[in-house]
């Protein structure tokens, strides 16, 4: 994940820097350096926290989720074009509202 691309996903889920240091472990001030370019290519395991934080499925992290987490993705992969993956994803955001779920916090 890029700078820009954290920072549009910061922005468009209403997350501060503070608010992503909680949600991940990471410490603030790796964040910051990280966000203002200080640090060009932070660790590994510090951009997997973010990742995860953020609800990101990331290749190399993938035992870290259950079994049918990593079957949901795998289904979801398999898909064979964007029209039906967009119809799943719909339908999955229709499940997690109906179910209370504030899922604009998440994506």
């Amino acid at each position: 994940m890029t700078t820009q691309e954290l920072k549009e996903i910061l922005k468009k889920r209403k997350i501060t820097y503070a608010e992503l240091s909680k949600m991940s472990g990471v410490p603030i001030n790796t964040i910051q350096n990280f966000m203002s370019n200080r640090t060009s290519s932070p660790r590994i395991d510090t951009m997997q926290a973010i990742e995860n934080a953020l609800g990101f499925v990331s290749p190399t992290a993938v035992t870290q989720y259950t079994e049918k987490e990593n079957d949901l993705v795998r289904l979801y992969r398999a898909l064979p074009n964007e029209q039906l993956k967009a119809r799943v994803f719909a339908y999955v955001i229709g499940l997690l509202e109906g179910a209370g779920v504030d899922t604009k916090r998440l994506i």
